[in-house]
């Protein structure tokens, strides 16, 4: 019987995996993965970034800094209490896009220099207020995508707000805290009985949780789940990376095979161990 813990660093280990090895193929549809690969099933890095093998994209480089926003490393200019949580992953936000990362997203980018200080309610204001000017709502991965520290801790609360302070609106609301039922739902040892089918592998939050869910839900093992995820394309890395996270939580960190492990850059890895240890002590 497979216990929080292993449920908690499977999850996290999944999802990291799933994010490396979805970068091969994210922007390529099925076909173009067929006739340069034949199939991924490891770790290979290049893609579009160009990454190392081991090396990940934001999804895992934004969740981290979640984490380290709940843990309160930041200065000592944010608020205490639950703001002050959120201002503290404004300011993790800033620093990792001041860093220079190969991949960013446009909406994430764009929120995150939208005020002159990292600031959660300034962030907001500017959003909402882009948004209503443009007309264009913004129903993208970014938020979605960074959920899994939160959601593994069982704050339903923080796993939708971390989302709205560059995503904000209800649209990504309710994908969001659908992700995090159908996690809640596999940690429990429960799969998802509908059939709701694939949809195009695009970066829309919809698609994205639908098809995470779906490939999940039809899938035997966590390697199959994964693997399905990283080869039908698109926005593959997103994709597999919350697949593997709902996988992870379902089968536990060793149904992971190790030599996927051992790929992963030595200080994601430590930094994944130092996650699943903060989650264990403070749920």
């Amino acid at each position: 019987m497979r216990n929080d813990k292993d449920r908690i660093k499977g999850s996290l280990y999944a999802f990291a995996i799933g994010d490396a090895m979805g970068a091969t193929t994210e922007f390529m549809d099925s076909y173009e993965i067929k006739r340069k690969y034949g199939k991924v099933t490891d770790i290979i890095g290049g893609g579009w970034l160009n990454l190392k093998p081991g090396e990940v994209t934001d999804d895992t480089e934004m969740m981290i800094c979640v984490y380290k926003g709940i843990c309160g490393r930041t200065t000592d200019k944010a608020e205490p209490g639950y703001y002050g949580t959120l201002d503290n992953i404004c300011q993790k936000f800033r620093e990792w896009a001041n860093s220079n990362p190969p991949d960013i997203g446009c909406t994430c980018r764009t929120a995150i220099y939208s005020s002159p200080d990292p600031n959660l309610f300034g962030w907001i204001n500017a959003n909402e207020k882009r948004q209503q000017t443009s007309g264009f709502y913004e129903y993208g991965n970014g938020g979605v995508m960074r959920c899994l520290v939160p959601a593994l801790m069982k704050n339903k609360l923080l796993t939708l707000d971390q989302a709205y302070i560059t995503h904000t609106n209800d649209f990504t609301q309710h994908y969001t805290e659908e992700y995090y039922y159908y996690l809640s739902k596999a940690f429990l040892m429960e799969k998802p009985k509908i059939k709701r089918g694939l949809r195009e592998p695009t970066g829309f939050i919809k698609n994205t949780v639908y098809n995470a869910v779906e490939w999940f839900r039809r899938s035997c093992d966590l390697p199959t789940a994964i693997i399905a995820a990283v080869n039908d394309g698109g926005d593959a890395d997103t994709i597999a990376a919350l697949t593997g996270g709902l996988a992870g939580a379902y089968w536990g960190y060793d149904a992971i095979p190790e030599k996927w492990v051992k790929q992963l850059k030595p200080e994601i890895r430590d930094t994944l161990d130092e996650i699943t240890e903060y989650i264990v002590a403070n749920s």
